[in-house]
């Protein structure tokens, strides 16, 4: 465990100067990226043609994750956006949110194909987090508090696919720089 810590402290003074999240400072707000607000916007209802929307609780959600890169070093976060219906709202005062896990890992080859792999550890930012409870009085992400995951990635000329390593299905489409990439899930109808 104390390697794991020391690698979280290089990777984040490796950062520094990286304009991204810093996850293991409290002080700096969790932000999706400007560009996927955009891209969400107008879609925060999409799920609103899934079967009984208007009778079930349910929220249209997303996936998106920022990361900065430092050699072979990844330090960012994974959001999780959701958007309540009108009963979900009604029967539990969810209001529009976002689940935070903050990220390390490094950088590698690909696992099956792409342009470099993912590995990460992510553990839930509660401080970031501000999704109240569900119907069932848990939090939204129980059972998900801590995961690790490996994304094979597809870069070319500012353009992101992630996808997971070991199947190969989509995570996500975004944006990448020689500092870092962030990305986008499609939508998807959660019901609590």
């Amino acid at each position: 465990m104390r390697w794991f810590w020391f690698l979280v402290a290089v990777v984040t003074m490796a950062c520094k100067n990286v304009p991204a999240p810093d996850p293991l400072n409290p002080d700096v707000p969790a932000e999706v990226p400007d560009w996927i607000a955009g891209e969400v916007a107008g879609q925060e209802e999409a799920c609103a043609t899934a079967p009984y929307w208007d009778e079930a609780n349910i929220a249209t959600n997303f996936f998106a994750g920022n990361y900065a890169f430092d050699g072979e070093g990844v330090l960012g976060q994974e959001f999780w956006l959701l958007y309540p219906n009108a009963n979900l709202t009604a029967n539990t005062g969810f209001q529009p949110c976002q689940v935070v896990w903050d990220v390390v890992g490094v950088i590698g080859d690909p696992v099956q194909a792409g342009s470099y792999s993912l590995s990460i550890s992510a553990t839930v930012d509660e401080d970031q987090t501000d999704c109240v409870e569900d119907v069932n009085s848990n939090p939204v992400y129980a059972g998900d508090e801590q995961f690790s995951v490996t994304y094979d990635v597809f870069d070319a000329n500012g353009s992101v696919t992630v996808v997971f390593g070991n199947s190969g299905n989509p995570v996500g489409i975004g944006e990448s720089t020689n500092r870092g990439i962030s990305w986008l899930s499609d939508y998807d109808c959660k019901y609590f």
